[in-house]
């Protein structure tokens, strides 16, 4: 907490141009202050949270605060023309993106607590979601698999041990309730731990549930590595908060576009940047 820092030095004089909006804790840091014996200059109006950091005033909007689940970013790879796969037989195989694009979002991964994909994810790709290439990482980002009805391999990448220089977390898979025990054991014997949750509307694991889960685990922030079909659902129920997408230089591509969550009014704080021959965009999402 700031108010600890700022004890630990020989500051005496603090100027505060706007409330901490968290309800929780709102002023309570200038009350400890004053009472250690600092002077308080408030300069109330100077600094424009909703302006400067809407995303952090998002982060502690009430009702946020009641829903407790984690800060959700969601993360792809398109084609110039929106598409999340290359075109079939494309020399670059399942890739969309430049080496230094896919470094790009190893450094993200090091800083999240879990990537969360859907199953579709795991049995077409067969992806590994670790870290590597960033150094070390004392705490390795949780990898969380949507699964309704356990179609994991037990034999995926995913299970198999780290090569030097690479990091990763535990392997969780979140199930429906109900699901088949035949295919429960093989998970947990591979090393994954299952959680079984109430469906959702359309009898899918429930995302909701599955937020709510990650935070009672610690999880605060979150990687959204997954398909058109489970960021359709994120986008929907309003779950996604900030944004990361990388756009290469190919043209075309297999299934739909996100462009339709895309429009430039839902988009805050906009940063366009270059990553090798890819360009990237990073944003808040204005629920």
């Amino acid at each position: 907490p700031c108010t600890e820092a700022i004890l630990r030095t020989k500051v005496r004089r603090v100027v505060v141009g706007a409330l901490d909006p968290d309800p929780r804790h709102r002023g309570r840091g200038l009350e400890e202050l004053r009472a250690r014996g600092l002077e308080i200059v408030f300069l109330r109006g100077a600094s424009a949270l909703e302006r400067y950091s809407p995303h952090f005033v998002e982060w502690t909007r009430p009702d946020r605060l009641r829903r407790s689940v984690p800060w959700v970013i969601a993360k792809w790879a398109q084609t110039r023309t929106g598409q999340l796969s290359p075109p079939l037989g494309s020399k670059e195989g399942r890739w969309i993106t430049s080496p230094p694009a896919r470094e790009d979002v190893h450094r993200l991964r090091a800083r999240v607590d879990a990537i969360l994909v859907g199953v579709g994810t795991v049995v077409a790709d067969d992806p590994r979601l670790s870290v590597r290439g960033v150094g070390d990482v004392p705490k390795p980002p949780l990898r969380v698999i949507l699964d309704s009805s356990l179609r994991t391999p037990p034999g995926a990448r995913l299970f198999q041990p780290c090569a030097p220089g690479e990091f990763a977390g535990p392997v969780h898979v979140v199930a429906r309730a109900g699901f088949d025990p035949q295919y429960y054991r093989p998970l947990v014997e591979a090393g994954a731990t299952v959680h079984a949750l109430h469906p959702g509307d359309q009898g899918h694991t429930s995302l909701r549930e599955t937020l709510g889960l990650l935070w009672t685990e610690g999880v605060r922030r979150v990687l959204l590595e997954a398909g058109p079909r489970l960021l359709t659902s994120a986008f929907e129920a309003e779950y996604i908060d900030q944004l990361r997408i990388y756009t290469a230089s190919i043209n075309g591509g297999v299934g739909p576009s996100m462009g339709r969550f895309l429009a430039a009014e839902r988009l805050l704080q906009i940063e366009r940047s270059e990553v090798g021959d890819d360009a990237r965009l990073d944003a808040f999402l204005r629920k």
